[in-house]
Parts: C-alpha cells; sequence; structure tokens
C-alpha cells in the first residue's frame, strides 16, 4: 500500500515522522467521520504524526464575519487521538475564526487529549516556542508559520498565529541546527487549489529548507502538490486536505483527495520517504485508504508533480499550464440548465471573464491572467513538450489526461 522511495542508507537509530494535510474533523451534530481502518492502521505505524488543525475546536461563538468561518467541537480531539496524531500545527489563518476565546480552549482541549500544538499561542514568542521532540535518533526540533493574516497574527501582546518574518525564521532554523536538532519547518500559505505551489510560497519553502531545515513541510492549497529532495533535505509543498468538509469546495478539482508522508528520519536528516492517498466522502462523512487504480492514478500525479519541482524552467512551465487551466475551466460550476458541451463553453466562458474582471483589481488574478497567456504558445505550437503536464477532471466528467512527461 505504501509507496516508497529512499535517497540514502540510513545511520543508527531511525523514527518515522508522518504529516497529513488541512484537518478540520467533525460536526456541531457530534457525528465523528468514518475513517478506513486500514488508514488509522497505516498512520500507526508511524512514530508521530503531524496534522494541520485547520480551525479551531471550540464552542465559542464566531469572531469573523467575512468568508469562511472555521471551527469543530472539541469531541473531535478525539478523533485525532484515535488517528495517533501526536502533534497539531495550529499556525494558520482560520485559528482565530472564533477568537482569543476559541484559540484558548483549542491550546486546552489538545494539550487534555496529550496532542502537541505548534505555531499559536498567547503571544508571539509563545508561538514561535519550538516543539522539542525525543527520538532513538536523537531530537527533532519543529518549529511552523502562517502567511500574516489581519486579525489572525500573534504579536507582542495579542494572540494568534505566528506571523512568517522570513530573517527571523531563518535565524531561528540555524540557531536550532546549531544546537545538533533535526529541524522541521512548516508553512501555511501560498494560493489555493491550485496543483503548483505559488511563487512566493516555493521561495519561502526553499528559504527555510537552506536554512537548515531538513523537513520542510506546506499547506493551505486543499490540493496535494509535488516533493523535492535538497540536498539533505525534504520538501514537501503541499499534502491537500485530509479532510475539511466545506461545500465551496466540493467542485473544486484535487480537494478530496489527501496526501500522507512518512519520512523516515535518522541522526543526519530524511533519507526515504512513504506516501499513500485517502479520499474523503463528504456525503457520508468518510475518508477511505485508495488502493488499485485510483491510487496508481494519483501517483502518476504526484510523480508529474515532483517531476515538476526538479528544475525551474519545469517548474515555470507547468505553473504557467496550471495557470492555463485554472483560467478556462477550474473554479465554475458547470450551469445545470446547460449540460455536456454547452455547459463547458459556458463554464470556460464564465471563468476567463471572471478572471479577466479581476485582473483589474487584484495582482494576483493579473498573475496568473499572465502565466496563462505564456502557456498558450506552449500549448498550440508543441514547444515544450518536456514539460510537465497534468491529468485534468471537470466537475462533471470523468478525469480527463493532459499530455505527460516524455
Amino acid at each position: 500500500m505504501w509507496k516508497r522511495r529512499q535517497f540514502r542508507e540510513p545511520v543508527g537509530p531511525t523514527a518515522v515522522i508522518g504529516f497529513a494535510g488541512d484537518t478540520l474533523l467533525g460536526y456541531p451534530d457530534g457525528r465523528p467521520v468514518d475513517i478506513d481502518l486500514e488508514l488509522i492502521r497505516r498512520l500507526g505505524e508511524c512514530d508521530c504524526v503531524v496534522v494541520n488543525q485547520e480551525g479551531p475546536l471550540t464552542t465559542a461563538p464566531p469572531k469573523v464575519t467575512v468568508g469562511a468561518v472555521l471551527a469543530a467541537p472539541p469531541a473531535a480531539a478525539e478523533q485525532l487521538k484515535s488517528l495517533h496524531v501526536t502533534v497539531a500545527n495550529v499556525a494558520n489563518n482560520h485559528m482565530m475564526d472564533h477568537g482569543a476565546e476559541g484559540l484558548a480552549e483549542t491550546l486546552d482541549t489538545l494539550r487534555r487529549k496529550g496532542i502537541r500544538a505548534l505555531g499559536a499561542g498567547a503571544t508571539a514568542n509563545e508561538a514561535a516556542r519550538p516543539l522539542i521532540l525525543s527520538f532513538p535518533f536523537g531530537t527533532l526540533a519543529m518549529v511552523s508559520w502562517c502567511v500574516p493574516c489581519p486579525g489572525a497574527s500573534a504579536n507582542a501582546t495579542s494572540p494568534g498565529a505566528l506571523p512568517l518574518d522570513l530573517p527571523t525564521a531563518v535565524a531561528l532554523i540555524a540557531r536550532l541546527r546549531s544546537e545538533g536538532h533535526i529541524v522541521c519547518a512548516q508553512y501555511h500559505g501560498g494560493e489555493e487549489f491550485l496543483l503548483m505551489p505559488w511563487p512566493d510560497q516555493r521561495r519561502v519553502l526553499i528559504e527555510l529548507s537552506r536554512a537548515g531545515a531538513q523537513l520542510t513541510i506546506g499547506h493551505h492549497a486543499h490540493v496535494f502538490q509535488g516533493m523535492q529532495v535538497a540536498g539533505d533535505g525534504l520538501i514537501a509543498y503541499g499534502l491537500g486536505n485530509f479532510y475539511f468538509n466545506l461545500n465551496s469546495q466540493r467542485v473544486l478539482f484535487g480537494t478530496d483527495v489527501g496526501l500522507f508522508l512518512a519520512v523516515e528520519v535518522d541522526g543526519r536528516g530524511p533519507f526515504a520517504v512513504r506516501h499513500l492517498f485517502a479520499r474523503m466522502d463528504r456525503d457520508r462523512r468518510a475518508i477511505r485508504l485508495l488502493a488499485g487504480p485510483e491510487a496508481e492514478a494519483q501517483d502518476r500525479l504526484f510523480e508529474d508533480l515532483t517531476v515538476a519541482m526538479s528544475s525551474d524552467l519545469a517548474y515555470i512551465r507547468a505553473r504557467r499550464y496550471e495557470c492555463l487551466m485554472a483560467l478556462v475551466a477550474r473554479n465554475v460550476v458547470t450551469p445545470t440548465r446547460y449540460p455536456g458541451r454547452v455547459g463547458r463553453v459556458l463554464r470556460v466562458g464564465m471563468s476567463v471573464l471572471t478572471h479577466i474582471r479581476k485582473s483589474f483589481t487584484s495582482h494576483h488574478e493579473r498573475s496568473v491572467l499572465a502565466a496563462a497567456i505564456l502557456a498558450l504558445p506552449q500549448v498550440l505550437t508543441g514547444f515544450g513538450r518536456r514539460a510537465t503536464w497534468f491529468p485534468r477532471r471537470a466537475p462533471d466528467g470523468p478525469p480527463r489526461a493532459g499530455p505527460r512527461t516524455e
């Protein structure tokens, strides 16, 4: 069931550190999510399991009125515990959706369940405190940051998630490495729903890795992204959703599949990595382990995404193509009154017009539009066929394969 790749031979004692993506288990009615027992068993093979707890575990009233407001009941921590979760990353943009009371209840709930919280606290100094874990190979120091968010970021006197200040983060990682720790750095940021990491996100993760983080983990995209071996370290750009039931994501490509990484570590850092995929069924409130052709299809996509991160040129070409796909068909539901081919044409037209309209006021939309335009010569002429291309799937149709890596 695991797919494994080894970079070098291990030296001395080892441990397995597992990483799952964006997680929001539990519903207001108290009904738990039904999780595949085989998946639970696989997670139990890890010495430590880390998830991104996207949103507080609280009954406090919401303090945010714009956009998605996230929370899970405190009872969901019991299910995290049953999944062998030992560390919950709480440095994310939704952790303050229910204010200081929601954060405090989250931290207390996790503590009572024996789950260590990482990346948020009553002040920025508390949020920045590294989490030091002991293993047979030595110590692993975990640190985590979130893209700065108004109202969600901690400061000297206010609670929240730890906002990224890159020079400070680089200095902290360098200090932890000098103290002899293996360092795991996590970053919650970038652009959502794109299979290629946003340029700023890629730059941040590479800088954290160069500073000495041998495990560098990204999340926030809600779709899994590629992986890169960098020196003696490993960068995983995005793990996708482990379980995240948000209606607005139901029509978006890839948000129902999560990547789980089990990184094998010794006293020098990671030497091998195993991965598997799980699919969530939002209607049945369930997560199941993928196997057979379903798992093989995700493996091919993951391999394509990983190849795309192997060089700057491959990354640029693949990102351009991804932006072109975002422009023409990614984020708009096919109108039910116009099914089939007519619906697809309308979806493409609506999506293109939406991006063009938003580009007048949004730097992000201008960036997507510019990258998509630059991808057109590659697509129309076949230039750059050695670049990585991705399988695509319309929300209303079966998977459609694009050109693949030669």
